[in-house]
């Protein structure tokens, strides 16, 4: 995966991408889809690799460090998982694992929707119940974002009898999964930051040394990866959890998007600080990274939110013990 997005994906055309340029990540979809990426979850007699979430979370690393725009946590992580398991979607499978079509999900009713310019599908978690509505059909229409690589679209989505495909576990395994990919891919840009902060105090001089030889900096650096390497543990282990502990997948997905989402920012805050000034100009490739980490670590339920959710649940723990 680091060796294919190396060879055909860059800040270069990250920057195209900001600029609505689509066809290189177009092109690197459909290398992904070669690769089996985006049928890892699927099971090998549906056409796909049998792989685990552990296989999926180390790829949606790769896909955030490298800063590759499109949703194939949500589309290969999460919608081709749901529809393995139901029967009767296998036109629709077969087209999310040959790449030729996206799909992507909606978690919150009258919010916007990630990707949706870039969606054939949308997947609708509405309750104890998902749905797939076939984006063309919802009236989409783009709202401004701080990263438009998201494609963030406003729409009606109409949910009935004739769009549901799961309910019950099916749809809370789905929920666990969107924390779990979007806390992936959040390493993956936190990786990044630091690997470019790194680099630049290092490059860097003031006083005739390098600005990484100061103590303070190398404070500040090292608090970033001790927040990434505990953010990365929990996160393999909601990985593990969903497929070997599924009972414990819920909390620890939660904990691990929490702590994910935190960790970025703490890198996204020391980044720009360490940089100074030029971190958050139009020049430096910095800021393609700072504003997806930023619009993730909102995304399907902040810091803040996931830690009371977890703090109610624990408690209620304790009490029925």
């Amino acid at each position: 995966m680091r060796s294919l997005l190396q060879r055909h994906w860059s800040a270069r055309h990250l920057r195209g991408a900001w600029d609505g340029q689509s066809e290189q990540a177009q092109y690197v979809w459909q290398r992904l889809s070669e690769l089996g990426a985006l049928a890892l979850l699927v099971p090998e007699e549906r056409g796909g690799a049998g792989a685990s979430h552990v296989e999926l979370a180390l790829a949606l690393e790769e896909m955030g460090k490298a800063g590759y725009p499109l949703p194939v946590g949500e589309s290969a992580g999460v919608v081709a998982d749901l529809l393995a398991r139901e029967l009767g979607r296998d036109d629709e499978l077969s087209a999310l694992v040959n790449g030729s079509m996206v799909a992507v999900v909606s978690a919150t009713a009258n919010a916007p929707v990630p990707y949706g310019q870039y969606a054939e599908r949308i997947l609708a978690l509405r309750g104890d119940e998902a749905h797939l509505i076939a984006t063309k059909d919802c009236g989409l229409a783009a709202v401004p974002t701080q990263d438009p690589t998201r494609g963030l679209a406003m729409g009606e989505i109409v949910t009935g009898p004739q769009t549901l495909v799961a309910h019950g576990a099916a749809v809370g395994r789905a929920t666990t999964a969107v924390w779990l990919v979007q806390a992936a891919e959040l390493l993956g840009l936190s990786q990044r930051m630091i690997d470019m902060t790194r680099d630049y105090v290092v490059e860097r001089r003031q006083f005739g040394v390098p600005i990484g030889a100061f103590q303070s900096l190398k404070h500040q650096l090292a608090d970033c990866l001790v927040q990434l390497e505990a953010a990365r543990g929990l996160t393999w282990y909601a990985a593990y959890a969903i497929d070997a502990e599924p009972e414990a997948a819920l909390l620890a997905a939660r904990t691990a998007k929490s702590a994910a989402s935190n960790a970025a920012w703490v890198t996204n805050r020391v980044a720009l600080q360490l940089h100074g000034g030029i971190g958050f100009t139009w020049e430096h490739d910095l800021h393609l990274w700072m504003k997806r980490s930023q619009a993730l670590e909102r995304a399907h339920g902040s810091t803040r939110e996931h830690r009371l959710h977890i703090g109610r649940q624990l408690v209620d723990k304790t009490l029925a013990g």
